[in-house]
């Protein structure tokens, strides 16, 4: 089975969309050349870097903590905007996926930057656990027995190509999440799929029936966007769980 999305498309696999705003981590002055990636990009100053180097704990306690209180509330309470880091506070998109025993129990997230990532991760924390079609809703007493993670992703690009060979000579393993549309059909595929779908093939191919189009499907109309994440992991549920956390 495959995660979720937002705008209601889906990690892997689910659907939904989100929103907001906020301030930019500020440029800083330095006479060295920053670091840059093979896209060109400095490294050091990206967001995706910064939010998920330097607060990849914080992401994962804000997606934990989400869903303990909406589990034992009602609904969980927005994260304090004014407590959060820079890079936290910044618009961005995440999504959530949720574990158990090493097969999904959720997944749901956002495509567009729209709301502080902050918030962003705990509303789709939120949603992974309650919301994910695929699933019945989380319970408390499953919690000792989840992994959690968090992927930030980039702003998706659309790509161009004249055919599918061509489209898979641009397509990169490992690195790549994609967003297929083709006529009201769409599918979304995070880069952590290439674990279990390591070949560009393959991976087009599942994610046109995630989209629920055949495997074989080719179209004129078909688009195709490409987005890459950075992922943090809890592989054992990053928040304390006392009697009143794992009872009901």
């Amino acid at each position: 089975m495959t995660p979720t999305d937002t705008d209601k498309v889906p990690p892997q696999d689910t659907d939904k969309v989100p929103l907001q705003d906020t301030d930019e981590v500020p440029p800083q002055d330095t006479d060295e050349v920053p670091p840059q990636d093979k896209g060109g990009r400095e490294v050091e100053q990206d967001p995706l870097i910064l939010a998920t180097r330097d607060h990849g704990d914080t992401l994962l306690v804000l997606a934990a903590e989400a869903i303990v209180e909406g589990l034992r509330d009602g609904r969980p309470t927005p994260p304090d905007l004014a407590t959060q880091p820079g890079p936290l506070r910044a618009k961005g998109a995440a999504f959530v996926t949720l574990t158990k025993g090493g097969q999904l129990r959720g997944c749901i997230g956002s495509v567009g930057a729209n709301r502080p990532l902050a918030l962003d991760v705990a509303a789709n924390a939120w949603a992974a656990a309650t919301r994910d079609p695929r699933f019945p809703r989380l319970t408390l007493e499953e919690l000792p027995e989840l992994a959690l993670s968090v992927s930030v992703l980039t702003t998706p690009v659309p790509m161009t190509f004249s055919d599918q060979a061509d489209l898979l000579s641009q397509i990169r393993p490992g690195v790549d999440g994609l967003i297929l549309s083709d006529t009201g059909y769409r599918g979304l595929f995070l880069p952590q799929v290439w674990e279990s779908l390591p070949s560009a093939p393959a991976f087009l191919a599942h994610l046109k029936q995630k989209a629920g189009l055949p495997l074989d499907h080719w179209s004129d109309a078909l688009r195709m966007e490409r987005f890459e994440a950075r992922s943090v992991k809890a592989e054992r549920w990053p928040l304390p769980l006392g009697p009143s956390d794992d009872k009901p």
